[in-house]
């Protein structure tokens, strides 16, 4: 060993082997991808982004809500068109009832026009089947055969249906060929489909 000036010259100081380094390097790396691993972090330590989530559905967009003013509309026709129905229906059911009751007075005067005519002479077969049973009950035919009325002529004033019964009265005003007037009442009555005379003047 050499001496130069008073100082020993040694041995150089080696570094350290580069095998060693690099082993330590590859320690610190795996114990900072422990530390990551467990959620631990310290001075120094490399912190990496969380991945990002992947994208979800998408949302579907809400429709605006109906106006007001639309609804309100709704109602209205609505209402208009349930009221145009019941009046409608109501007219129509009147007319039908009009037309049906006009029809029974119609018939009744009928049958009291045909037994009054059928009497000036003498009432006849057919003015004898035109009577209900409880008047052929109650009158002998020969008896009206023989009855004459002495008409110029009449007219029914007046004509009051019972619907509950099935009867009708009928108010004629008689004018006999002497010139006096008189007012005499029928009772006509439904039997079957036909309306019968069933009480008048003996």
């Amino acid at each position: 060993m050499a001496q130069f000036a008073g100082v020993r010259v040694g041995s150089p100081r080696l570094p350290h082997h580069p095998v060693l380094l690099v082993h330590d390097v590859q320690h610190l790396v795996r114990r900072q991808r422990r530390l990551i691993t467990h959620g631990t972090q310290y001075r120094g330590a490399v912190t990496l982004p969380p991945p990002p989530f992947p994208p979800g559905p998408a949302v579907p967009v809400l429709a605006p809500p109906p106006r007001k003013r639309r609804t309100w509309l709704i109602v209205l026709v609505s209402v208009a068109l349930v009221f145009a129905a019941g009046c409608a229906f109501g007219i129509i059911r009147l007319v039908l009832g009009v037309k049906h009751v006009s029809d029974v007075e119609s018939d009744v005067n009928e049958a009291t026009s045909a037994f009054i005519e059928d009497s000036r002479d003498g009432l006849s077969q057919q003015g004898w089947d035109g009577l209900c049973e409880d008047a052929r009950g109650n009158y002998a035919q020969e008896d009206l055969a023989g009855r004459k009325q002495e008409l110029s002529g009449y007219s029914i004033t007046g004509t009051d249906v019972d619907w509950a019964r099935g009867q009708a009265t009928v108010r004629v005003e008689l004018r006999r060929e002497d010139g006096t007037r008189g007012q005499e009442v029928y009772v006509v009555e439904e039997e079957g489909e036909r309306w019968k005379v069933c009480a008048f003047p003996a």
